[in-house]
């Protein structure tokens, strides 16, 4: 369960990185459409690209968060979930354990009886 969860996480740093990768092609882009027009318009598209790329820094760093309080979700309840069955084997140890006396206390009870 935690390679999925470790190998979803790659997956999303992956994307990520890739649609990062991409955006700054644009930009690239965009700066060389920028050539032909004024100066001024090359600091907009500039801030542009570096500001959405701020921006997927914020969603990525978003998504990291998720995940991480997912799985310590999951492992708090994995965790919860070992407690209730040693609980639970724990329990029916000891009914077993009473159940066995109380046979016991009536297999002697029984030889008391026939040997009076």
């Amino acid at each position: 369960m935690l390679v999925t969860i470790i190998i979803l996480i790659g997956v999303i740093v992956a994307a990520v990185w890739w649609k990062r990768k991409e955006y700054y092609k644009k930009s690239k882009s965009l700066e060389v459409k920028d050539n032909k027009e004024s100066e001024e318009e090359k600091v907009v598209a500039k801030e542009f690209s570096v500001g959405y790329a701020d921006g997927l820094n914020d969603q990525f760093e978003e998504v990291e968060e998720e995940i991480e309080e997912e799985v310590e979700e999951e492992i708090e309840e994995e965790v919860e979930e070992e407690i209730e069955a040693e609980e639970e084997a724990e329990e029916e140890a000891e009914e077993e354990a009473e159940e066995e006396a109380e046979e016991e206390a009536e297999e002697e009870a029984e030889e008391e009886a026939e040997e009076e």
